[in-house]
């Protein structure tokens, strides 16, 4: 650091007041990225086997049990960001497209018909 920079003193407003430069508050030693963080989150959600899925859809269908839908939706997390990864550009946010590809997997839980022979990633796909 130059001399210059060292000397410099917290600039007076008002008698008051008086203004620090700013320091990053960041503790870190890597950069926050939210992406990455989000990915490592939905890694601790397993998949579904076929069975597993239509015996959770059928009881989202018939009863409406919301732990169900959970399940199916915690469960497909990875399909949206696969299929969000294919939509990126370099002046869009990914975070705002998985989101946006969230909120289209979990309209795809509510209209699954879970009598048709069709896997949930694929209704969901289209």
């Amino acid at each position: 650091m130059s001399q210059e920079k060292k000397d410099k003193k917290p600039i007076q407003v008002d008698e008051d007041v008086e203004l620090l430069p700013a320091v990053r508050q960041e503790k870190s030693l890597v950069p926050l990225d939210p992406l990455a963080a989000y990915l490592q989150e939905i890694r601790k959600y397993e998949g579904l086997t076929e069975d597993e899925e239509r015996e959770l859809a059928l009881r989202y269908k018939e009863t409406g049990d919301v732990a169900a839908a959970y399940r199916l939706i915690t469960a497909n997390l990875s399909l949206v960001v696969r299929i969000a990864m294919t939509f990126k550009r370099e002046w869009q946010n990914m975070m705002d497209l998985v989101q946006e590809g969230n909120l289209g997997l979990m309209k795809a839980v509510k209209n699954f018909d879970p009598f048709r022979n069709v896997r949930l990633s694929a209704y969901a796909t289209w």
